[in-house]
C-alpha cells in the first residue's frame, strides 16, 4: 500500500490518502508492503481568485506508523503463538530473517520527518528510507519532480539522504566505517 497524500501511486501499489484510509485498509486487509509518507498537505480553492492553494499543516502519517507498530508487535506474538511452545530464541535461530508484516519503506522528501517514522517503528533509517520525488505546491497545482538517486564515488552504492542542521545531505554507509 501507497501511503501519500499527494504522489502519483507507482504501478502496482494500492493508494491510501489520508490516514482513516490508511489505517481502514490496514485493518480489513492483509497488507505485505507498506511505503509511507510524512507530510500531509491540504489544497483549498480560494474563491475570490478560483486558485487552488496549498497550505501546509502540522498533520502527518505519523499515526499510520504508530497503529503499523501495533500491528507488528501483534502478529509478532501471533507467530510466536502458533510455533508450539518454542521460545524467542529458538524460532529466531530456525528463522534469524524473520520480519514482521507489513514490511515498511519510507518515501516522504522530508528527511526529519522519515527518520521520525523510522523511530517509531523501529527501522534503520539507512536501509528504510527511499525518497524518490520531491513534490511542489504552486498556484497552478501540485508537480512532482522525480529525484535523482545518488551514487556513492567509492563503492557505486545508491546513497541515502540524511538530516542535518541546515538541511539534508546525501551519505553512503562506507562513509561511517
Amino acid at each position: 500500500m501507497f501511503v501519500d497524500d499527494v504522489r502519483r501511486c507507482p504501478d502496482g501499489w494500492t493508494v491510501a490518502r489520508t490516514i482513516t484510509e490508511a489505517i481502514r485498509a490496514l485493518s480489513l486487509f492483509d497488507v505485505s508492503e507498506v511505503s509511507l509518507d510524512h507530510d500531509i498537505g491540504h489544497e483549498v480553492r480560494d474563491l475570490e481568485t478560483n486558485k487552488m492553494k496549498f497550505f501546509s499543516c502540522t498533520e502527518t502519517f505519523e499515526p499510520v506508523a504508530w497503529y503499523i507498530r501495533q500491528m507488528r508487535v501483534i502478529n509478532q506474538e501471533k507467530y510466536w503463538a502458533s510455533q508450539n511452545g518454542k521460545t524467542c530464541g529458538q524460532l529466531l535461530e530456525d528463522n534469524p530473517h524473520y520480519e514482521p508484516k507489513p514490511i515498511v519503506t519510507i518515501h516522504s522528501s522530508n528527511p526529519a520527518g522519515a527518520q521520525k517514522l523510522c523511530n517509531i517503528l523501529g527501522l534503520d533509517y539507512a536501509t528504510c528510507y527511499r525518497p524518490y520525488s520531491v513534490v511542489t505546491m504552486s498556484e497552478e497545482g501540485i508537480k512532482e519532480h522525480d529525484l535523482e538517486i545518488k551514487k556513492c564515488l567509492k563503492c557505486n552504492k545508491n546513497m541515502t539522504l540524511w538530516p542535518t542542521i541546515s538541511g539534508s545531505r546525501w551519505l553512503c554507509d562506507c562513509e561511517n566505517q
